[in-house]
């Protein structure tokens, strides 16, 4: 989880040009998702031992005791993701992103605070649903719409721009900018990809509070 205000659009230099007069200083970009997860194929298929959803959560190699309930590792460079994945022939949801979703050097903000390497950028949350949300689809097939309860889970992540959330998102599937991974991205070696089904994605530009109501309504006149 960015701490603060780093996933304004102002607050890390290099990524827009709202410091230090933009009209959109202190606002930030908002991606909203829905998934469906496919439990069955999770827990009975895939990953059905504990350490085996470990590493596909996080990265190949683990091996923390059963039950435990809270592990960060260190973050993976794009070169130790690419070596876990000819080692063990697969790589982690968490270790795919960790240097393509992290400051990779101390970094000072331009309010004056400095990030320390590895300090996550992105503000996530999301919740976990069993309620099959599109019953006012216009589009039921491409929706897979179902009056049965379906597990799922709504996301949503704040960062500074829409480009940084696409290049953390590709970097889920192994995509990188200088490097693509050897392994398929819905197969069960990509991690938690093999029971993830997107089916809706938006993008949203959030003005600063100043210019939330009317943002360039002021420009009309």
């Amino acid at each position: 989880m960015g701490p603060g205000n780093i996933a304004n659009l102002e607050t890390l230099p290099g990524f827009t040009d709202q410091w230090p007069h933009g009209y959109f200083k202190q606002g930030t970009t908002m991606h909203l998702s829905h998934l469906f997860q496919d439990l069955v194929t999770w827990y009975e298929q895939n990953f059905p031992k504990y350490a085996d959803r470990v590493q596909a959560m996080l990265q190949p190699g683990l091996s923390p005791a059963p039950g435990t309930l809270a592990l960060q590792p260190p973050g993976q460079s794009e070169a130790e993701v690419a070596q876990g994945v000819q080692r063990y022939h697969a790589y982690g949801h968490t270790g795919s992103m960790s240097k393509v979703d992290s400051t990779t050097s101390t970094t000072t903000g331009n309010y004056g605070k400095a990030y320390p390497s590895g300090t996550t950028v992105p503000v996530r949350g999301d919740f976990d649903t069993l309620d099959n949300p599109f019953h006012y689809t216009s589009d039921p097939s491409a929706d897979h719409y179902s009056s049965k309860p379906a597990a799922g889970l709504h996301f949503i992540s704040f960062q500074p721009t829409i480009e940084f959330f696409n290049l953390v998102r590709l970097s889920m599937d192994g995509h990188y900018p200088d490097m693509t991974l050897a392994i398929a991205p819905r197969s069960p070696h990509a991690g938690i990809n093999s029971v993830l089904q997107t089916t809706h994605r938006q993008n949203y530009l959030v003005p600063p509070r100043r210019h939330r109501s009317f943002p360039l309504a002021e420009f009309l006149v």
